[in-house]
């Protein structure tokens, strides 16, 4: 799927950068941590890697303002489900996922396992990682999970704000 191979993720810090249809997040000192191909319609399906392995996310209500996505690993099992604010596990733990705007959008997982910011949907986003996202077993997958979401919020939020704004100006 990646040009270059992904490696575990192992630092607090991490950057998300879209290029096209192309979302890299990459480690402090700049290794890709996920690789993640993104749909361009409601129709198409997102992808990610991580150095656990490749996951789909079949995220048709994401585009659509919905937060509806199930997450599949390669053999099509699946792995999480993230609907109506929570990200839901096989292990049937829920995490919540939302966005907060105290300081500025911030978009969380877990509460605070996850938090990451807008830099404006061409510069992507900077988050920061928990101590306790980083001693689970399943760091990769959440924040591979976790980019994706917040990816499609900032997105999201992006295109709210210009029809916002495009309403004001007619008045």
């Amino acid at each position: 799927m990646s040009q270059k191979s992904v490696v575990p993720v192992t630092g607090s810090r991490l950057r998300g950068r879209r290029r096209g249809q192309s979302l890299t997040v990459t480690g402090m000192h700049d290794e890709p941590v996920v690789a993640a191909t993104l749909g361009k319609t409601a129709q198409e399906d997102a992808s990610f890697e991580t150095a656990d392995g490749e996951y789909r996310v079949v995220a048709t209500a994401l585009w659509q303002g919905g937060s509806d996505a199930a997450v599949v690993d390669r053999a099509g099992e699946r792995v999480a489900i993230a609907r109506h604010g929570e990200v839901s596990l096989p292990s049937e733990e829920t995490l919540v996922w939302k966005r907060t705007w105290s300081l500025g959008r911030r978009y969380r997982l877990g509460e605070d396992l996850w938090v990451a910011r807008s830099r404006g949907i061409r510069a992507g986003f900077s988050a920061a990682l928990s101590p306790a996202i980083l001693a689970r077993p399943d760091t990769n997958l959440l924040v591979g999970i976790a980019s994706i979401l917040t990816y499609y919020a900032i997105d999201r939020d992006r295109r709210t704000d210009t029809a916002a704004a495009d309403v004001a100006s007619w008045g």
